[in-house]
């Protein structure tokens, strides 16, 4: 195979092992925990604030995929493809994604929190998978707007009286 071959072959495996890492990492908690009998109205109102910000991020993230989706399609044969185009589609759909990843875990480990009867929100897997899943969900709108700006530049001028 060629190189490019083996590069398509492995990015999966290694975004694969990467996960699992960040996973392993994030999960592990070393703090002191608040028992669930013992939760109050605001620990509550905090919880259901985080589980709903969590899906909000994930939601607008696949929003952001799907509309990538809709621009390619729709820009069709607008302007040339370049290698930069190219970096910038696979920067905006690996940012996205991996942003519904940290999305995810985000959700995962405040339930197993809840399983284990303990809540801690500040336990540094949580605040860390949001951070992250913040910072890339911002990566990937800077990205779309990137991208727009560069097919937009690139596309020929329209004859006069167009």
């Amino acid at each position: 195979m060629k190189p490019d071959k083996w590069t398509a072959v492995g990015a999966p495996f290694f975004l694969v092992a990467m996960f699992i890492f960040f996973e392993i990492s994030f999960g592990r908690d070393h703090v002191t925990h608040v028992a669930l009998d013992n939760l109050g109205e605001v620990a509550k109102k905090a919880l259901e604030m985080n589980g709903d910000l969590a899906k909000f991020f994930i939601g607008l993230s696949t929003a952001i995929i799907g509309a990538v989706a809709y621009y390619l399609k729709s820009t069709k044969g607008y302007a040339p493809r370049t290698g930069f185009f190219a970096f910038l589609v696979a920067a905006v759909l690996i940012s996205s994604a991996v942003s519904i990843f940290f999305g995810h875990m985000w959700l995962a480990l405040m339930r197993n929190q809840i399983v284990s009867d303990y809540l801690d929100l500040q336990a540094p897997g949580i605040v860390w998978s949001e951070r992250t899943q913040y910072v890339l969900f911002l990566m990937s709108l800077a990205w779309v707007a990137v991208l727009v700006w560069e097919r937009e530049t690139a596309r020929p001028p329209s004859p006069p009286g167009d």
